[in-house]
């Protein structure tokens, strides 16, 4: 992606008639913005954090809009300042949760009680000043995951003007402010950043691999959630380096594999799952649909971990697996502190995630929260730890919804757009590279995989988006790790164009 200069716009009569909510740290803040909707014609209605009603609550926040949409009129848009604590803190997970929650929480009770054919407008305001990234920071990179949601919710909503504002939170306020009414007349991009005051939006910045540096001999290589889906693939072809010791990191216990897998004879999964029936009939067991479906995933889970780990040893690595959650920060270090002993890794990579989907209006805060700690806290846990900070390389792989959005993915999207974020933070305050590898979908070979399935697959393929085969991906990932460059972000994959070509390479800035 690279920064492109907007053509100057006159500035917009916006039709701002209806109730605004604009979400500020205090008064103070949400001041110069109040005053500039008003005076293009809104009915203002100011929110700031810590205020009595609680942010941190699904249905408080619902009925807050309630409240107000009822007593002042129809809804039409909804304001996201700066969060200027997730600029300057740093990063630490219940601050990042406490901010996402909280935008979750706003978006999901606005849509609520606003109605899109009214024009309904939701605008984010945050960034660093660097126009999503493309150009030089002038403030640290915000952990708010903001941007990552709204682009969720504007393929989700087509119907709802959504507005990503990047502005440094050192730029003037009555410049911002009418940015931010500007933004919201003028029927420009969904994404516009402002530097030195003049206008950007983003453009696709297709480069291939630049010049590659030697692996690191007899490599130590940590990796989260390495065991299955796309990481297993990349982390059997790090196998491959001669003399590499591979730490792999998965939540699946394997104690048990063996009296699980009694049927390990049976290779078709649906004949394993009437098996799994069947010996539970037989032995009187009351178990519900539901638990041998539960017993049979998990079968194929610890299949698939075996299988993984087996090639991964037939390829020339030692191989070490620990069942561990990595956002458990004391399990994590427990583990970390005893592989120390055998010297700190040279790479890292941070694979490890769940997914959740569902439409945003339909999403629980219990399910966002499992789908951003994995992700987040996952990350931070691993770049926190001394065994990875002299890495030559810490890949953290990301996902295009972070970038560009997708559908029924609003909290995975703002993950990875925090974990975007991370890595441009942590990159060149480090011994080596810290890079987010910004994936599009993989082509599924599992039922368990956590890749993408067949149904899903021609949904893909149907909207112009080939899927990444498995042995170019894990190519892929090796010439990064390779890379001689320090790029923070690097897309991979197609996305959302038809003529890209396939598995194409997109360095952010």
């Amino acid at each position: 992606m690279t920064a492109v200069p907007l053509p100057p716009q006159p500035t917009p009569e916006a039709d701002l008639d209806g109730v605004w909510v604009l979400c500020a740290e205090d008064h103070e803040q949400a001041a110069p913005f109040a005053e500039q909707l008003r005076t293009a014609g809104a009915l203002v209605r100011v929110t700031c954090h810590g205020e009595a009603h609680d942010w941190d609550n699904a249905d408080t926040a619902a009925a807050w809009f309630g409240a107000n949409d009822v007593a002042a009129g129809r809804l039409r848009g909804l304001c996201l300042l700066h969060d200027r604590r997730m600029d300057a803190e740093p990063a630490r997970w219940p601050l990042i949760w406490q901010g996402l929650r909280r935008d979750f929480h706003l978006v999901q009770g606005f849509l609520k009680y606003a109605d899109p054919r009214d024009g309904v407008t939701v605008v984010g305001l945050a960034g660093d000043g660097s126009v999503f990234q493309t150009l030089p920071a002038v403030a640290p990179a915000p952990l708010s995951g903001r941007f990552g949601l709204l682009r969720a919710l504007a393929l989700e909503l087509p119907a709802v003007r959504v507005r990503l504002l990047d502005v440094a939170p050192t730029a003037p306020a009555a410049a911002t402010a009418a940015w931010l009414v500007d933004a919201i007349g003028n029927e420009g991009p969904t994404e516009i950043g402002y530097r030195d005051g003049v206008a950007y939006t983003t453009a696709p910045k297709p480069m291939p691999p630049g010049p590659t540096k030697a692996y690191c001999p007899q490599p130590r290589i940590l990796i989260s959630g390495g065991a299955r889906g796309i990481t297993a693939y990349c982390a059997t072809e790090l196998a491959a380096l001669p003399g590499a010791r591979l730490v792999i990191l998965g939540r699946t216990d394997l104690t048990d594999f063996d009296a699980d897998d009694a049927f390990r004879h049976i290779e078709d999964p649906l004949e394993l799952k009437r098996q799994l029936l069947a010996r539970a009939q037989a032995a009187g067991d009351t178990a519900t649909p539901a638990a041998i479906d539960a017993r049979w995933r998990r079968c194929l889970k610890q299949r698939e971990i075996h299988g993984h780990l087996a090639a991964m040893r037939r390829a020339g690595a030692a191989v070490v697996y620990h069942a561990c959650d990595i956002n458990d920060g004391a399990a994590l270090n427990a583990v970390l502190d005893r592989e120390t002993a055998n010297g700190a890794f040279d790479y890292v990579l941070h694979g490890a995630g769940i997914v959740e989907d569902k439409l945003l209006k339909d999403k629980t805060t219990a399910s966002f929260e499992r789908v951003c700690r994995t992700k987040i806290l996952g990350a931070l846990n691993l770049l926190n730890h001394k065994a990875t900070a002299s890495a030559t390389c810490v890949a953290l792989f990301g996902s295009v919804s972070g970038r560009f959005g997708n559908r029924a993915q609003a909290d995975y999207a703002a993950a990875n757009d925090i974990l975007n974020q991370l890595a441009h933070r942590a990159n060149g305050s480090r011994a080596g590279r810290v890079c987010c590898l910004q994936w599009g979908p993989w082509q599924s070979i599992s039922p368990v995989s956590g890749m993408v399935a067949p149904g899903l697959a021609d949904i893909f393929r149907g909207m112009g988006v080939n899927l990444i085969d498995v042995a170019d991906g894990a190519a892929a990932l090796m010439t990064e790790l390779a890379q001689t460059d320090d790029k923070a972000e690097v897309v991979l994959g197609d996305w959302l164009s038809a003529a890209t070509e396939t598995n194409a390479r997109e360095v952010v800035g």
